[in-house]
């Protein structure tokens, strides 16, 4: 239990400091729907504490000008998808873009193809290395991701009720693009 808690700790205080999915989590939950939004992100928070627990060697040989370029890409790809969806105004056609595979979907790969070698995934590495005990430090670090995801789309709903959806859309593109920018000023260095 000792185990379970530090590594719950630990995780969600690097997670905590400095980063920036919970700012891609709180608008996607601005955005879409909550449940799909949690569920692609805690399948996304799974998926990489798991590279970062079993296959955390693998991830720190790639090349960092890589892992930046697609997080870069990925962010600049979010930002064009939501610049030329437009608005909110419903028809059949546009049902799909807010059901749940496609919410699902954004909010996974919103997730997964960013950030990685991110403190709480260092964390992780750290732990499972340090105490030989992977799944234990899996499942603590997936639950720290899951908490912050749960703080973000919290806030994401909030600021939906106090601000209009084009406001809210305009701001969404401009933070991904900030974000995509300085991911691919990474590559470049």
């Amino acid at each position: 239990m000792h185990l379970l808690f530090v590594g719950y700790a630990t995780v969600f205080v690097a997670e905590l400091v400095g980063d920036k999915s919970i700012y891609t989590i709180c608008l996607l939950a601005g955005r879409y729907r909550r449940a799909p939004v949690a569920g692609g992100v805690l399948l996304a928070f799974m998926g990489k504490m798991w590279v970062a627990v079993f296959v955390g060697g693998l991830l720190s040989a790639l090349p960092a000008p890589w892992v930046s370029a697609v997080s870069a890409l990925t962010f600049v790809v979010m930002a064009v998808v939501l610049w030329f969806k437009g608005s909110d105004e419903e028809s059949e056609a546009r049902a799909y873009f807010r059901s749940w595979p496609y919410a699902g979907w954004v909010a996974f790969a919103a997730i997964f193809f960013t950030e990685w070698g991110d403190p709480g995934q260092l964390a992780a590495m750290a732990l499972a290395a340090h105490y030989h005990a992977r799944l234990t430090i899996w499942f603590a670090a997936t639950m720290a991701m899951a908490t912050k995801a749960a703080l973000a789309m919290v806030l994401g709903h909030s600021l939906l009720r106090r601000f209009p959806q084009a406001a809210f859309r305009c701001a969404a593109v401009c933070i991904f693009l900030t974000m995509g920018g300085l991911s691919a000023i990474r590559v470049l260095r």
